[in-house]
C-alpha cells in the first residue's frame, strides 16, 4: 500500500513538472517569436534608410561626376570643391536614424526578453507572469483608495467597540 502511494505521489509530481516544462518551452518559442518579430521589423526600416541614403548619395556622386566631364579638367583643377558630392546631410542623417533604431530595437529586445524570462520563470515555478498579476492588482487598489476614508472611519469606530468586547471578556 504504501508503494502504491509513493508511486502516485511521484506519477503526481512528474505530470506537474512535465506540463510547467511543456508551458515554459512554449513560453520561451513565443518570446522568441516576439524577438525574431522586432528584429525583422527593425532591420527592413534600417535597410531602407540605409539605401534610401545610398542611392542618393550615389545620384549626387553622379551628378557631380556628369557636371566635372562637362566642365573639363581646367574648371575641375581651378575648383575642385565645386565638384565634390554634397551627400555629407544624407549620410549624418542616415547615420543618427541608424543609431536611433539600433537604440530602440535595443530597448525592445531588452523588454522582451526581460517579460520573457519572468514567463518561463512563472511557468517553471507554476505561477503566473508578473505582468498578469500587475494589472489585475491595479484595478482593485485603486477601488480600495477611492474606499479607504470610508473604511477608516468604519474602523475608528469599531475600534472603541472592539476594546469594549476585549474589555469585557478580560472583566469576566
Amino acid at each position: 500500500m504504501a508503494i502504491q502511494n509513493i508511486i502516485k505521489d511521484v506519477r503526481a509530481r512528474v505530470e506537474t513538472a512535465s506540463k510547467q516544462y511543456q508551458e515554459a518551452f512554449f513560453a520561451t518559442v513565443e518570446v522568441n517569436k516576439k524577438a525574431f518579430g522586432v528584429v525583422n521589423k527593425n532591420a527592413r526600416s534600417l535597410a531602407k534608410t540605409e539605401v534610401g541614403a545610398a542611392k542618393n548619395l550615389y545620384a549626387a556622386a553622379q551628378a557631380s561626376f556628369e557636371k566635372a566631364r562637362k566642365d573639363g579638367v581646367r574648371q575641375v583643377a581651378n575648383q575642385p570643391s565645386a565638384y565634390l558630392p554634397e551627400g555629407r546631410d544624407q549620410v549624418v542623417a542616415a547615420y543618427k536614424q541608424t543609431l536611433e533604431l539600433l537604440v530602440k530595437t535595443g530597448n525592445e529586445l531588452s523588454d522582451i526578453v526581460s517579460k520573457g524570462y519572468q514567463t518561463v520563470l512563472g511557468k517553471l515555478n507554476g505561477k503566473k507572469p508578473a505582468a498578469k498579476k500587475a494589472t489585475s492588482k491595479k484595478a482593485p487598489a485603486k477601488k480600495a483608495a477611492a474606499k479607504k476614508p470610508a473604511a477608516r472611519k468604519t474602523a475608528a469606530k469599531r475600534k472603541p467597540a472592539a476594546k469594549a468586547s476585549n474589555g469585557a471578556a478580560t472583566a469576566s
